[in-house]
């Protein structure tokens, strides 16, 4: 897969600039060799290894745990029949192209493009409080009112 000429430098600049510091990276808002803009110099198109590059292997393993959380949530949720099912669906299908887009697009690394993964972790962590609730009756909640059974 070939990359236009701008995005071949940015990528090499990114990964040479991991390289110096594989495991914990360069740091947010480092700049590498390439400058895409005067004005955001730590800026980069290639989300992703923009990424690599700032926070290095360790930041990368943070993400996908993340990632992967929102999915095993999301297939827990499925299983048990929840009746947002199709909410959730909607959501994960949405975030997902956003995530796709942002391999080649700074979409994910922009702050008002960054919601979009909060949305499902949001919708998630409600569902979990209403299960907890649900599963484990006369137990104080978060909330602090107590859970009963009908």
């Amino acid at each position: 897969f070939a990359l236009p000429g701008g995005r071949k430098r940015q990528l090499d600049a990114l990964v040479d600039g991991w390289l110096d510091e594989p495991l914990l990276g360069k740091g947010l808002g480092a700049v590498a060799r390439v400058i895409r803009s005067n004005s955001q110099p730590w800026a980069y198109e290639l989300a992703y290894a923009s990424l690599l590059f700032a926070t290095g292997v360790v930041g990368i393993a943070l993400f996908l745990y993340g990632l992967s959380w929102i999915i095993r949530s999301s297939r827990t949720m499925i299983r048990e029949r929840n009746e947002r099912v199709e909410v959730l669906l909607s959501l994960l299908i949405g975030t997902l192209g956003i995530i796709v887009a942002s391999a080649t697009n700074p979409y994910i690394t922009k702050f008002d493009a960054l919601w979009t993964i909060f949305v499902p972790i949001a919708f998630i962590n409600h569902w979990l409080r209403t299960r907890t609730d649900q599963l484990a009756p006369g137990v104080m909640s978060a909330r602090g009112a107590t859970a009963t059974r009908d």
